[in-house]
């Protein structure tokens, strides 16, 4: 008997030896639950040397960081900032020339070379879980972009992002004129982060409803349900009214508006 209990207490001993807590060696943070992002074009180019270990495993936390990263990040950081420069200004330099039978060549390579520079920037703070002022001020630059796809990659550059009423009041700015039903559908998705810019909001909408460009104001009226309220559901209704009833726009926006009202009964 007297063995049987020595054999228990060294058993417990071992046990309590062994044991340590789940997240003992790196904790991580709340919101690490998916892809880091989709490209804006499916056909990028592999990652080059500067890309290497970058590619981030999680959607970025929007909180505030834990931790700042190490010395690596920002070496990394900087290599990548010069390659968004070069980019950036690779039309002047002569690196993006355009031809007699193109063009448009240098444009398009030029807006190639952006999207793959801001995706890098974006997997490698993605990759430790940050951001900070120099991430959101890349992001509302090329919020600004009057090219598409540079433009689109900010707006999925955002999303991973804490909200940030500057760089939204950007983003509304552009929208203003757009014709980039792709802009405009992921924007449908960002905005709602920003309930008190919904009166500009608003107005976007409207506007875009009334008289922006065929795809633009279909788009709008097909995701606009999450943004009816009893506040505003008014003004859509004249909205609606003084659209062309067999228009696809006004069958899509009277749709939304049913949605909306069956939901909040």
């Amino acid at each position: 008997m007297k063995g049987l209990v020595q054999a228990g207490a060294l058993i417990v001993v071992v046990g309590l030896l062994l044991w340590k807590p789940w997240s003992s060696d790196k904790s991580v943070p709340t919101g690490s639950d998916g892809e880091v992002t989709k490209s804006a074009d499916s056909g990028k180019s592999a990652p080059n040397d500067v890309d290497a270990g970058v590619q981030a495993e999680g959607r970025a936390d929007k909180g505030k960081p834990v931790a700042k990263p190490g010395s690596e990040f920002y070496a990394k950081r900087e290599q990548l900032l010069v390659r968004l420069d070069a980019a950036k200004n690779c039309q002047t330099s002569g690196d993006c020339v355009s031809t007699e039978d193109d063009p448009r060549a240098g444009m398009f390579e030029q807006e190639k070379r952006l999207v793959e520079a801001l995706q890098s920037i974006q997997n490698l703070y993605a990759s430790e879980q940050f951001e900070d002022d120099e991430l959101a001020a890349i992001t509302g630059e090329y919020l600004a972009s009057p090219l598409g796809r540079a433009q689109y990659q900010a707006v999925e550059m955002m999303q991973q992002q804490a909200p940030n009423r500057q760089n939204a009041e950007t983003l509304l700015r552009k929208l203003d004129d757009s014709y980039d039903t792709k802009v405009m559908e992921l924007a449908l998705d960002e905005l709602a982060r920003y309930p008190e810019l919904n009166e500009s909001i608003d107005d976007l909408f409207v506007k875009n409803l009334r008289t922006g460009s065929f795809y633009v104001s279909r788009t709008i009226a097909e995701g606009i349900t999450p943004y009816l309220n009893q506040d505003n559901l008014a003004r859509y209704e004249s909205t609606l009214a003084e659209l062309p009833p067999q228009s696809a726009k006004a069958r899509l926006l009277s749709a939304a508006i049913e949605r909306y009202k069956k939901s909040s009964q």
